[in-house]
């Protein structure tokens, strides 16, 4: 018997999960920190 392929299911994700966006927001919260740690003192020596 032949099935069609619009009859398959498709168990397809999208999007990103919550481990991976606590992690983003983990990440980009370090490098946020880093480069305002790096703009301050460079402002100062100045």
């Amino acid at each position: 018997m032949h099935r069609s392929l619009k009859n398959r299911p498709t168990h397809r994700q999208q999007g990103f999960t919550l481990i991976e966006q606590v992690l983003l927001m983990i990440i980009t919260g370090i490098i946020a920190v880093g480069s305002s740690q790096f703009i301050v003192s460079y402002r100062g020596n100045y």
